[in-house]
């Protein structure tokens, strides 16, 4: 849930280095939450450094967010969950393997 305005939640999960996988962050648009906007921050390495490019606000249904990332190597990476500007709300943050 994001709480109040700029607040961001973390999340860590383990990738394989070239598996290539797909984030969706989503709220109303989709009913998997009251969050209007969710934006997905960005992709962090495992010393919690973003990687460029990584971010998105609206590429998923409506004002959902989604990402495609290939991991670069094996291990712990940390995904930025939030809103645009101050909103708030609740949203549902999901990653799946592609092909």
């Amino acid at each position: 849930e994001i709480g109040y305005g700029g607040d961001l939640d973390w999340f860590a999960v383990t990738l394989e280095a070239g598996g290539t996988y797909r984030f969706s962050l989503e709220g109303r648009a989709t009913d998997a939450g009251t969050l209007y906007d969710p934006y997905l921050r960005g992709i962090h390495d495992s010393n919690g450094n973003v990687i460029a490019g990584s971010g998105d606000n609206n590429a998923g249904e409506g004002r959902n967010a989604r990402k495609t990332f290939t991991a670069t190597g094996d291990g712990i990476y940390y995904v930025s969950a939030g809103a645009w500007s101050d909103q708030e709300g609740t949203y549902t943050l999901s990653v799946e393997e592609v092909l």
